[in-house]
């Protein structure tokens, strides 16, 4: 998945190292997370820089700039696309299989 920030296209990612960043600036387990509602704006932000780090670490694309510096342009939008790309790598989109009861 990638996310447009400033007009500029980045990888998003959320790999182990990515989502323990996450937690441990943001307070709160990814896995135990309901909807994007629930997380402080702080948190979103740190969610999509982290996811855009993770992201652009593992293509091999240099990526230098801070949370500061791409805070001004993201937006609930941004905060959406970070939440479904999380949802990927959590499982959080798949339905669970039901048994039949007879």
């Amino acid at each position: 998945m990638h996310i447009q920030v400033d007009g500029t296209e980045y990888p998003l990612r959320y790999s182990l190292r990515a989502l323990k960043q996450f937690e441990n600036k943001a307070k709160t387990s990814v896995f135990k997370m309901g909807k994007a509602e629930e997380l402080s704006a702080e948190a979103m932000a740190w969610l999509i820089y982290v996811g855009i780090v993770d992201g652009c670490k593992f293509e091999g694309i240099e990526f230098k700039q801070t949370l500061a510096d791409i805070e001004p342009h993201v937006d609930l939008s941004h905060v959406q696309t970070a939440v479904a790309a999380l949802h990927e790598y959590t499982g959080g989109n798949e339905k669970k299989a039901t048994t039949k009861q007879r």
